[in-house]
This record gives structure tokens, sequence and C-alpha cells, in this order.
């Protein structure tokens, strides 16, 4: 077995907020089980190894974010419904959003901060995305790909 393809499956799988050691346990086990399916006539090992790993990894992001779901935590950058009331802290809530929060990366990160500290005015719109888009990409300089790359990293984790 191709230890450094499993590696490199699970370096590339940060989105799903695992941990590193995680993500090469689980890559590892769905290798075993890529070889034990395997079937010659229907292409390359290596083919099938990739297509257990990267659809076991979509799997567990999908547990993680429906776990996240029922343990309340439903924290959002785009409607200002869903941002947590300041006035009714949960710290058990808090403390869930915060680190997963912290396992964005940067930019991600910096657009959850804008969309949190977002002025009432631009609240008050209907689209607030598009709004705060509109101002990112003015005054920070982003290219659209940069921000739906952002936007997508955040939605993932809500």
């Amino acid at each position: 077995m191709e230890m450094n393809l499993i590696y490199k499956e699970a370096h590339r799988a940060r989105w799903t907020g695992l941990e590193l050691a995680d993500r090469i346990g689980i890559a590892s086990l769905m290798a075993v089980e890529a070889e034990r399916n395997w079937d010659p006539s229907r292409g390359k090992l290596s083919t099938a190894t990739v297509h257990y790993i990267r659809n076991e990894f979509i799997n567990q992001a999908a547990r993680t974010k429906t776990r996240m779901k029922y343990d309340g935590v439903q924290a959002s950058c785009l409607l200002p419904s869903q941002i947590p009331a300041a006035d009714t802290p949960d710290p058990e809530r808090q403390t869930i959003f915060r680190d997963q929060i912290a396992r964005l990366p940067e930019d991600s990160q910096l657009l959850v901060n804008i969309a949190l500290h977002t002025p009432r005015e631009v609240r008050g719109s209907k689209n607030v995305l598009k709004a705060i888009g509109k101002m990112i990409k003015t005054n920070r300089g982003w290219s659209e790909a940069r921000f739906q790359k952002a936007v997508n990293q955040v939605r993932q984790i809500l």
C-alpha cells in the first residue's frame, strides 16, 4: 500500500476540521477497505483508494455537521437572526463556535469577524452576504474566487 497517497489525501482533507492524526487514521482504514474490495478489471488500486478515502471524508464531515446542528450550534455570518445574541450567552455554544472558527483558514476567519461586526445598516439589507462581499472586495481587494472560497469554508462549519 502506498503511504504517500494516504498522507497526501489526509493533508488535502483539512476542510473536514478533523485533526491530522484522525485524518491519517481514517485514510489508512479506507485504503485497507479499498484494497479488500478492489477489482483489478475496474481500474488501478490507487484510484479506488482515493475514492474510498475522499468519500469517507465527505461522510465524516456530514456527520460532524449534523452533530453540530443537533447540539444546537447554529451560528452564521449570513443572516442577523443566525448570529448568537450577545445578551444571552451560552458558554458551551460559544466555546464550540470559537473552536470551529479557530480551525478555519485566515481568510475565512476574517470573513466571520467582519460578518459578526457588520454595521446595522448592512445587516438590515435583504442580502447581507452580497453586501459584505461588495464591502470586502472593495476595501480589501479580494477577488470573487477568494471571497467564495472563504464563504464556502465558513458554510462547512455551520
